[in-house]
């Protein structure tokens, strides 16, 4: 099973990393019954995927590079791999290069061609307002949402979540 994660280095990106990571973890201590059925012999890959517009005003929108910082695509390459492998270091890490001018429809188009060649099971995405049906989005995730080769888990909240402690009423408190 292949999980791939559209990668930019958000905060919504580094979660989406995370969960493909929790869902591999998960489905390698499912019992063997499930993880052959779900498996089909196939290996369990968690893979990032960053495309890098070669463009000096869109690292800075991303934050890739200070606003008086010079452009490299090498540098931010290297920047998105390491904190790819601080998240999970074993999640593969793949980029590709565009022209400076790529539209997000560029980019989502150049990311479904690596979950096709992936030939990803699951595409998780880090995103604000993937797949509301009520209001339009306009992020690159539009496009990598729409494509019906694969499932999609959207992941909306950064990690961790704050978990806040619940107090049971005293019905649930045993005697």
């Amino acid at each position: 099973m292949t999980y791939m994660v559209p990668f930019d280095g958000s905060e919504l990106s580094k979660a989406a990393l995370m969960k493909a990571r929790i869902h591999a973890i998960a489905l390698d201590e499912a019992p063997p019954e499930i993880r052959k059925h779900i498996l089909r012999e196939k290996p369990l890959d968690v893979i990032a995927v960053s495309i890098v517009p070669e463009s000096a005003r869109y690292a800075r929108e991303k934050g890739w590079i200070r606003e008086d910082g010079e452009f490299s695509t090498r540098r931010v390459v290297e920047e998105l791999h390491q904190q790819v492998t601080d998240i999970d270091p074993s999640a593969e890490f793949q980029f590709e290069r565009v022209d400076g001018g790529a539209t997000s429809g560029t980019i989502s188009t150049r990311l479904r061609q690596h979950a096709d060649d992936f030939n990803a099971d699951i595409v998780f995405i880090g995103s604000e307002n993937a797949g509301r049906i009520v209001t339009p989005i306009t992020s690159v995730s539009r496009g990598v949402a729409s494509d019906m080769d694969y499932d999609v888990c959207i992941v909306r909240h950064p990690i961790p979540p704050e978990v806040k402690s619940r107090i049971k009423s005293e019905f649930f408190i045993p005697e």
